[in-house]
């Protein structure tokens, strides 16, 4: 494999004074070009667009350190906006029931700048923003760029509200946990499974390659799947019968990484999402491994179970 030639600063320069949208939009439009300029330019889109992220997820996350009285909505990639921190709590417990809009909180993925409270995803923003006018959240043009949108709310919370706000969320989301899985046996293993399925599930959404996301794609995320129920199975078994649960979480992850391995060979997903995911799955395999090698150690009686 050849080096890549390093890109110019002028090179990445050139996209500063463009939206997230528009540096996208060209990103788009180089990969379809094979010529060895578009290739370039493609590469310099690609990490421009990077940083943009990175950035405009910077100054939201400082924005939410303080933000008592707004909706954030940001700009992200493939159609969608996102809220992060306060205003995430604001609209799951304020303004969502009054709309009777359905969403979910997801984990938030990014390494950079993350949101301790989770991300909203937002496809259908235009009629989200027209929703809000009718309950008199209206944008705030004095705060908003053409990648931050601000809406302001007609109430004023405390630290003291706030707080109170995390709190419902959190406990709203330990009842659903306790639905699924009474206990959980191993925290920070169940933690790297559900964050590694996260990973999967939206970067295979998001693939540009339809064929890729047709084919690999859905088995992976499928695999994943397994492996989150074979923690739940395992999660529920009583210690003298869990090695077959997991043995299966061991063989499961292994699979997965060497899934994610051939992906990254095959150059259909950018090797900084496969390392994530990697990153995920070798802490799966290693946690169950030992869990398993332990297992045998302390409940030999789990053996005639396997």
């Amino acid at each position: 494999m050849t080096n890549k030639k390093p890109l110019k600063p002028s090179e990445i320069a050139e996209y500063r004074n463009l939206t997230l949208r528009e540096i996208e939009t060209l990103a788009e439009k180089f990969r379809a070009d094979t010529s060895p300029d578009a290739h370039i330019a493609y590469r310099a889109a690609r990490q421009a667009l990077s940083q943009r992220q990175r950035d405009l997820k910077a100054d939201v996350m400082n924005f939410e350190k303080t933000n008592s009285h707004h909706l954030l909505f940001y700009e992200s990639t493939a159609g969608f906006v996102k809220m992060a921190g306060n205003s995430v709590l604001f609209f799951a417990t304020s303004v969502s029931p009054r709309l009777h809009w359905r969403f979910s909180i997801k984990v938030d993925t990014d390494h950079y700048s993350p949101s301790e409270d989770g991300i909203i995803s937002i496809r259908s923003f235009e009629n989200l923003a027209a929703q809000l006018a009718e309950i008199q959240i209206l944008p705030d043009p004095e705060l908003s760029t053409p990648d931050l949108h601000f809406f302001k709310l007609t109430k004023i919370y405390t630290d003291e509200q706030i707080a109170s706000l995390r709190d419902r969320i959190s406990r709203e989301s330990e009842r659903i946990a306790a639905m699924v899985m009474p206990s959980s046996p191993m925290p920070t293993l169940y933690d790297a499974i559900t964050k590694s399925a996260h990973l999967i599930y939206y970067r295979f959404k998001h693939l540009p390659d339809s064929f890729a996301r047709e084919t690999v794609g859905r088995d992976i995320v499928n695999q994943s799947h397994q492996l989150v129920t074979a923690y739940l199975a395992y999660a529920n078994t009583p210690k003298t019968r869990s090695l077959p649960q997991l043995a299966r979480i061991v063989e499961l992850s292994r699979n997965l990484r060497h899934s994610m391995a051939y992906l990254s060979r095959l150059g259909i997903m950018h090797h900084r999402d496969v390392y994530k995911i990697l990153d995920q799955l070798t802490t799966v395999e290693r946690l169950s491994t030992a869990a398993y090698r332990r297992t045998i150690k302390t409940h030999p009686e789990n053996i005639k179970h396997a």
